[in-house]
C-alpha cells in the first residue's frame, strides 16, 4: 500500500471508535476503499487499543489463537513501560 494515503485515511477512520465500536471501524475501512487490507490493519489496532479489550466483542477475541498467551505478553509490556521489568515472555519455556 501507499503510506501516505494509508495511514491518514486509518487515523480519520480510527478517530471514530467511541462512537462506531471496532466493527464499525472496520466496517468503514473496508468501505473506505484503496489499499483496504492496509487501512483497515491501521485503523483496527488503533481503534482496538483504544477501546481496549473489555469493549471489544467475546466472539472477535475468541477466534485469536492464543488470546491469554498475547494478554499477558501485553501486560507485561504495560508494566515495562510503566518502569517494571518484563521477565520472561509468559509462552517461554523455561530451563
Amino acid at each position: 500500500g501507499y503510506v501516505v494515503e494509508s495511514v491518514p485515511l486509518a487515523l480519520w477512520i480510527a478517530r471514530d471508535a467511541a462512537t462506531l465500536g471496532i466493527l464499525g471501524v472496520l466496517e468503514r475501512a473496508l468501505r473506505a476503499g484503496g489499499d483496504v487490507d492496509t487501512i483497515a490493519s491501521l485503523a483496527g489496532q488503533v481503534a482496538g487499543a483504544t477501546l481496549t479489550r473489555e469493549r471489544l466483542p467475546d466472539a472477535l477475541l475468541r477466534r485469536i489463537d492464543e488470546i491469554e498467551a498475547i494478554a499477558a505478553t501485553v501486560r507485561a509490556f504495560a508494566d515495562f513501560v510503566q518502569g517494571g521489568s518484563m521477565g520472561s515472555p509468559p509462552h517461554a519455556k523455561r530451563q
